[in-house]
């Protein structure tokens, strides 16, 4: 329903129910005011009558008896009027419509008559005693008659003012949709683009201040999207400015990155064929220099690296299982030379042995490398570092580093994780950029973990990280483990097969490793740490099955089944899928890549064997059938 014909049925509506009730109080008022006029008519009628020949009746005079009945028959509007007396004899009477013998009912209101005729009596007492009766009959026709007409004209009002009103409704109608339509067509124009749109605007009415108003809007909405387009474009060249900026920054830092280390590969090198063919003790404390020099050159190239990767948002890592034990041991084993040169004792506390973690392994040991290196040099003399391991929680463990040094101040360590802040750097010779820590801080969140510190001055430093744990579980870290102990079994074959394993993660290589050690009289694993190094290796042996970690420090394990596809045919030679990527779209994807089957990380040993073993039996029923 449009909001014209609403507009129009609403009004009618109001202006019926105001009319009928108009009416109806009208009409009901006019006839109750007739009525009341027609009773005390009656009323002072008869009673005059009676009181006229109460002496004729007494005195039974009937000449006088006539005589007053054509008196009163005189009156306008009565019809008959008669005179009986205590019998009920009719003495005197006078009639227009009906003889005396007529029978005579008594009304009490205009609604009780029937043939127009309003009949009323009157006794005749004198003393309390009853002569006689009158009776007189008044025509009513002429009341009835104006209040049909009352009412005809009060209809015929009514219909002609719901005419009016109709009409009015439509013009008024149409007024407020012409306008609501110039409205809706104005919003339509500025939600299509032409913002500013104005509406003629004339008049002092509410629409018309409405428009007003909207005009009003409409021209603001047209100077903030003017300000919202220059603000955009100013943005946008902002955008580009700083992705060009990036960008040449990336570039730069790529090929110094390139440029520095071409040079330091030679010098590196060849100060390690000097101590290897041997120099006089003069020279090896050169030599040594030159190494010690190159080597901390070429730190400090990765840590720029690292820093604009992390602060372009580039920065990938390897999440998968790493033991921390090993990881540990092998920092300590890195930072030793470190340890013996400032005469540091370095302590560890294994509080929970055979943490797994979940994280990426070079960028751990990264972190702990550079928070070791730190508590060691910024030491007391002679004295000690202690780095504890233990499982916080369900979900987290944590690696705690603790110092004798100096300590750091409330004041400092608010500064300590920001980069090129290097504290108490004037009262140092020790080497460094002053962005480590702030490498450090966000490797650790890039994991989903946190590093934090505590320090007192003079009394030392404790740093604080928390890694989350991984959900595989193993029974002995023994590489040696009696086979029988594990419940996978594998199907015996009747070839050798061969296994190749692309992984860069250490902890993965010795856990499948560790896995496929009691059947290495029947299965040839080989190893690869990179893309380049799996694919020559599957070049050179072609293996029965390939297990495949995803994320590789070269290329995506994606880009290697893609290499095999182009030249091999990998229904003969499974591709299994080894990641982290547990999500359905990857699993997906990996399939429709060419992928075998997908094994996600942490590790399922059972299940792992149990694949292993399927697509091995599956390779031996292919080579049997190629030689039947």
């Amino acid at each position: 329903m449009s909001f014209r014909l609403k507009t129009v049925l609403g009004i009618a509506l109001i202006e019926a129910i105001l009319l009928a009730f108009l009416i109806f109080s009208v009409l009901g008022y006019l006839k109750d005011s007739n009525e009341e006029q027609l009773l005390n008519r009656v009323n002072t009628t008869v009673t005059l009558f009676a009181t006229a020949v109460k002496d004729a009746v007494i005195a039974t005079d009937l000449a006088t008896l006539e005589s007053i009945v054509d008196s009163v028959m005189d009156n306008p509007g009565i019809v008959f009027a008669r005179v009986l007396d205590v019998t009920d004899l009719v003495l005197a009477e006078k009639s227009l419509v009906f003889s005396s013998v007529d029978n005579f009912v008594e009304n009490t209101s205009s609604e009780d008559v029937i043939d127009n005729i309003f009949r009323t009596s009157r006794n005749i007492v004198i003393d309390g005693e009853k002569f006689g009766t009158v009776q007189l009959g008044f025509d009513i026709r002429h009341l009835k008659q104006m209040l049909e007409e009352a009412q005809e004209k009060s209809i015929s009002i009514a219909m002609v003012e719901m005419i009016l009103v109709g009409l009015f409704s439509t013009f008024l109608g149409v007024y407020l949709t012409r306008q609501l339509k110039r409205l809706r067509d104005a919003s339509n124009a500025i939600a299509s683009g032409q913002h500013g749109y104005q509406i003629e605007a004339s008049g002092n009415d509410e629409i018309t201040a409405t428009i007003r108003a909207f005009n009003k809007m409409s021209s603001e909405v047209e100077r903030d999207v003017n300000l919202l387009k220059e603000a955009k474009y100013e943005i946008s060249v902002a955008k580009d400015e700083a992705e060009k900026a990036n960008k040449a920054k990336s570039e730069f830092l790529s090929n110094m990155s390139h440029e520095l280390r071409t040079p330091l590969n030679a010098i590196i090198g060849f100060a390690q064929l000097l101590e290897i063919d041997g120099v006089n003790d003069d020279q090896k404390d050169s030599v040594n220099e030159i190494k010690k020099a190159g080597e901390h050159l070429l730190s400090l190239i990765n840590q720029v690296l690292d820093l604009s990767k992390i602060e372009a948002g580039r920065f990938e890592l390897s999440m998968d299982t790493v033991d921390l034990d090993s990881l540990v041991d092998e920092c300590l084993s890195l930072i030793s030379p470190l340890q013996s040169k400032h005469n540091i004792e370095v302590t560890k506390h294994v509080n929970t042995p055979n943490l797994l973690l979940n994280g990426d392994y070079l960028r751990i040991k990264q972190v702990l490398i550079n928070l070791l290196s730190n508590a060691i040099k910024y030491n007391k003399p002679s004295g000690e570092v202690i780095i504890q391991t233990s499982k916080l929680d369900s979900r987290y463990c944590r690696i705690l580093i603790q110092d004798t040094g100096i300590g750091i101040s409330q004041n400092e360590i608010r500064q300590l994780f920001k980069p090129f802040q290097r504290l108490n750097a004037d009262n140092y010779e020790t080497e460094g950029t002053g962005i480590g820590l702030f490498i450090s801080k966000s490797l650790v969140e890039l994991m989903n973990g946190s590093i934090s510190v505590e320090s007192e001055v003079g009394q030392g430093s404790k740093f604080i990280i928390d890694i989350p744990l991984s959900d595989i579980k193993l029974t002995s870290n023994d590489d040696n483990q009696d086979a029988e102990s594990r419940q996978p079994v594998m199907s015996d074959m009747a070839t050798r097969k061969s296994i190749l394993y692309i992984e860069d993660n250490p902890s993965n290589q010795r856990l499948v490793k560790k896995i496929l050690a009691p059947w290495d009289k029947r299965i040839d694993l080989f190893v690869a740490d990179n893309g380049i190094d799996g694919f020559e290796l599957f070049q050179r042996y072609q293996p029965d099955l390939v297990l495949l970690d995803i994320n590789l420090p070269d290329m995506s394990g994606i880009d290697i089944i893609n290499l095999i596809k182009d030249k091999y045919d990998i229904e003969k030679t499974p591709v299994i899928a080894v990641t982290a990527n547990a999500m359905a779209t990857d699993l997906e994807r990996y399939e429709q890549e060419g992928f075998a089957h997908c094994i996600t990380k942490p590790i399922d040993i059972q299940d792992f064997c149990a694949v292993i073993d399927r697509y091995l039996l599956a390779s031996d029923k292919l080579t049997a059938e190629r030689n039947d």
